[in-house]
C-alpha cells in the first residue's frame, strides 16, 4: 500500500508555528496497539478525559465524605450554588449573557423543557420543521411533542434539506410554529447559518430554536446577538465533561421576564430567597434558571466546571483557528490520496423490478417532445468538474449515482425499507392470460404481500414483497406457497427453480438537495430522487423531470445556471410527495385491501367518481392517469382523508 500525506515532521513544524500552546499533554489519550502515540478522531462521540477531572471528582467526593450535608454551604466549591459556577464560562462558550445560560439535565430532557415553553401550535401554525437528516433523538422529541399536542407527528412534523429552509420558511413559514435545527449536522458535519437561519424564521414569525451537540466548543457561537430564542447542547462530546455529562441551555434575555411564556416547574427554578420557605406555588426567576427543575448533580457537574474552564484559558477564537489549521492535513492527504486514485467506476444496478406497469399520461410522450438545444448536456458516468469536455454534466445514474457521490454538495440519504422483492412467472394457460389482465392482483398477508401484474406476452410478473427475515427463513417455497397462496402456486410450475435462481432486490427511497450545482451539475431521475415502486412511477418521475428542464430551458433561453436553479425547486416538492404517496401505498397494499371497512370505503370512491365525473378522481387515478403534479394530488388527498371514513 502507498502511503501519502505531509510527511511527520512537517506536521510537527505546522504544530510548532500555532500561536496556542498545545494542551494535549492535558488529556489522557488511549494508547495505540501499534503506535506510542495516536490522534484521537472520536470526539464528536466522546471527548477526552482531562487530567484535571479525576482531582476534581475526587475534592468533591473528600467533601462529602467530610462535610455530608453542610457541604451545600462549606465545600470547597459549595454545592448549593454549583450550578451558578458554570454560568458565566458557559455563557462564554456559546456568546450569550450569563443570565441566558444553565448548566442541567441532559440535551433531550432540555430540549423537552424548552419546547414546553416554545413550541405553542395554534390554528394553521402547527408545524415544526427540521432539517431531513436530524439526529434521530430531536425526530423522536418533535414528533412526540407533535402527538402530545394532539397532532398526527406526520403531518406536523417537516423535513427539509438544510439548503432548502430558507426558501421553505419564505414559502410557508406562517404553518411553522418552531424551528428546530442542528448548528452542526451530525452526520454531514455541515455548519448551518444559524443568524440568517435564525432571522429568517422571525421573519415568518416563527419560534427558533438550536441543537448545539456538535456546535458548542467545535465553531465561535454568538447566540444572543443573533436571535436565537432557545437552544440546548450537551458536554460530552467537545466539550469533554465525560459520559453522560450535564448539559447546557439557552434562553435569550427577551424571554426571561415574559410571564405568559409557560414552563414545566421544579424545585430549582423557584427563587433561590424564598425556595426554602417552602411555599407550594413556585416562584421563577428571571434568568434561564427557571427552567431547572432538580437540583444540580454536584459529582457529574465537576468535569463540566473543569471543562469550563480549559476552554477559558484558551478561548474559542484561539481553538477555532487551530482546527481550521488542523483541517488542512487531511484535506492535502485526501488530495494526494486523489492524485493517485482519479478514476472510479459505478455501482452495480440492483435487478430490474416488473414489467407491464401502465403509464402515467403525459410522461414520455411529453418527454418526446422536448426540443434540441445548443447547449452540451450528457447523462451517465463521467468525472465531475472541469476537463469533462462537456457544458452540462446530467446525472441520470440510477439511486446509487456516482455523478451525485463525486460532488460533496449534493447531501442526500437513502432509506432502506426492510423489505426486499423477488420477481417470479405465472405463465400464460393455452396461449391466454391465466389471471384477469384488467385486474390488479395483490394477496395481501400482513407483513408482506405479493402482486401480479400482466405483460404483453399474457404472461403475469407476481413479485413477492417480504421482510428480509422472511426470505431468509424460508428454505422451502413450494410448501409456503401451498400454505399460504395456494390458488397462485397452482399457477407457476417453475415456482422453485424461479425461487433459488432470482436474486432479492433492495427498496429504497433517495432524498437529495441540491440537485445542481454551480449551473453545470444536475441530478434527473432516480440520482434525485429514487422512490419505492408501489405507484409504478419512478421512470415517470424521470420522465416528468426532463418536461420541466426542456421548459425551464425555453423560459431562460437556454441559461443552464438559471434553468437547472428553477428546475429543481419546482420538481422537488413534487418528487418527495409522491416518494411519501408510494410508502403509503406499499402499507395501504399490505395492511388493508383485505378490510372490510377498507372496501366499503373504496366503493364510496367510485361511487362518487361515477356521480361526480371529471370532478372526482381517487388518489390512485390522479397519480397513475394524469399530469396533476404530484404535490397537490397529495394536498387534496388529506382535505379528502377528513372527509370519508377513515380506515384504521
Amino acid at each position: 500500500m502507498k502511503r501519502v500525506g505531509p510527511r511527520e515532521d512537517e506536521a510537527r513544524a505546522r504544530d510548532g508555528a500555532d500561536p496556542l500552546p498545545t494542551l494535549r499533554g492535558e488529556f489522557h489519550v488511549p494508547p495505540g496497539k501499534r503506535y506510542p502515540e495516536v490522534a484521537y478522531f472520536a470526539g464528536n462521540s466522546l471527548g477526552l478525559q482531562p487530567r484535571a477531572t479525576r482531582a476534581a471528582l475526587l475534592t468533591e467526593l473528600d467533601d462529602w465524605a467530610r462535610l455530608g450535608v453542610a457541604g451545600h454551604f462549606e465545600a470547597t466549591h459549595p454545592w448549593l450554588p454549583y450550578h451558578e459556577q458554570l454560568r458565566a464560562p458557559a455563557a462564554r462558550l456559546v456568546g450569550a449573557r450569563p443570565e441566558e445560560t444553565v448548566a442541567m439535565n441532559s440535551l433531550t430532557v432540555n430540549l423537552h423543557l424548552m419546547m414546553a415553553s416554545f413550541y405553542r401550535p395554534a390554528g394553521d401554525r402547527t408545524r415544526i420543521l427540521i432539517e431531513d437528516n436530524a439526529f434521530p433523538s430531536d425526530s423522536y422529541a418533535v414528533r412526540s411533542q407533535a402527538a402530545f399536542h394532539g397532532l398526527d407527528p406526520d403531518q406536523a412534523v417537516v423535513r427539509v434539506p438544510a439548503a432548502a429552509i430558507v426558501d421553505y420558511l419564505a414559502r410557508y413559514g406562517d404553518q411553522v410554529a418552531l424551528v428546530l435545527l442542528g448548528g452542526v449536522n451530525y452526520l454531514t458535519g455541515e455548519v448551518l447559518d444559524i443568524p440568517g437561519i435564525t432571522a429568517a424564521g422571525h421573519a415568518a414569525g416563527c419560534r427558533v430554536g438550536w441543537d448545539l451537540a456538535h456546535a458548542v466548543g467545535n465553531i465561535p457561537l454568538r447566540l444572543h446577538d443573533w436571535g436565537v430564542d432557545f437552544a440546548v447542547w450537551c458536554s460530552y462530546k467537545y466539550l469533554n465533561a465525560g459520559p453522560g455529562a450535564v448539559a447546557g441551555c439557552f434562553v435569550h434575555s427577551r424571554h426571561l421576564t415574559d410571564a405568559t411564556l409557560p414552563r414545566l416547574a421544579g424545585w430549582w427554578g423557584s427563587d433561590p430567597a424564598t425556595r426554602f420557605l417552602m411555599r407550594p406555588v413556585a416562584e421563577p426567576v428571571s434568568t434561564a434558571d427557571a427552567w431547572q427543575v432538580s437540583n444540580p448533580p454536584i459529582l457529574a457537574m465537576a468535569p463540566v466546571r473543569v471543562s469550563l474552564e480549559m476552554f477559558d484559558q484558551v478561548g474559542m477564537g484561539g481553538a477555532a483557528g487551530q482546527e481550521r489549521a488542523a483541517d488542512r492535513v487531511p484535506r492535502l492527504v485526501a488530495d494526494r490520496a486523489a492524485c493517485d486514485h482519479p478514476g472510479r467506476s459505478g455501482p452495480a444496478r440492483l435487478p430490474a423490478l416488473g414489467a407491464g406497469r401502465r403509464r402515467r399520461r403525459g410522461g414520455p410522450r411529453a418527454a418526446r417532445g422536448g426540443r434540441r438545444h445548443r447547449g452540451r448536456a450528457r447523462a451517465g458516468h463521467h468525472p465531475v468538474g472541469a476537463g469533462t469536455g462537456h457544458q452540462v454534466v446530467i446525472g441520470a445514474d440510477g439511486a446509487n449515482s456516482a455523478v451525485r457521490q463525486a460532488v460533496p454538495t449534493f447531501q442526500h440519504r437513502q432509506d432502506h425499507l426492510d423489505y426486499g422483492y423477488r420477481e417470479l412467472t405465472i405463465p400464460p394457460v393455452a396461449g391466454d392470460f391465466a389471471l384477469d389482465p384488467g385486474a390488479l392482483h395483490i394477496w395481501p398477508r400482513g407483513t408482506s404481500m405479493m402482486i401480479a401484474l400482466p405483460n404483453p406476452d399474457r404472461s403475469f410478473t407476481a413479485t413477492l414483497f417480504w421482510p428480509h427475515r422472511d426470505f431468509a427463513a424460508i428454505t422451502d417455497p413450494a410448501a409456503h406457497f401451498r400454505e399460504h397462496y395456494p390458488d397462485a402456486y397452482a399457477l407457476m410450475p417453475d415456482l422453485t427453480t424461479e425461487y433459488a435462481r432470482n436474486p432479492v432486490g433492495s427498496l429504497v427511497t433517495v432524498y437529495c438537495w441540491p440537485w445542481a450545482h454551480q449551473g453545470r451539475v444536475a441530478l434527473l431521475g432516480d440520482a434525485a430522487h429514487a422512490i419505492l415502486p408501489f405507484y409504478g412511477q419512478g421512470a415517470n418521475c424521470a420522465f416528468e423531470d426532463c418536461v420541466e428542464l426542456d421548459r425551464c430551458l425555453a423560459e431562460t433561453g437556454d441559461a443552464w445556471p438559471e434553468a437547472l436553479e428553477a428546475y429543481q425547486w419546482r420538481r422537488k416538492e413534487n418528487t418527495d410527495a409522491i416518494a411519501e404517496m408510494a410508502l403509503e401505498n406499499f402499507v395501504e397494499m399490505r395492511d388493508k385491501v383485505g378490510s372490510r371497512a377498507f372496501l366499503w370505503r373504496k366503493r364510496i370512491e367510485h361511487a362518487l367518481e361515477r356521480a361526480l365525473p371529471g370532478r372526482y378522481m381517487t388518489r390512485y387515478e390522479l397519480v397513475s392517469f394524469t399530469t396533476v403534479p404530484y404535490a397537490q394530488i397529495r394536498r387534496r388527498n388529506r382535505v379528502r382523508a377528513d372527509q370519508l371514513p377513515r380506515v384504521d
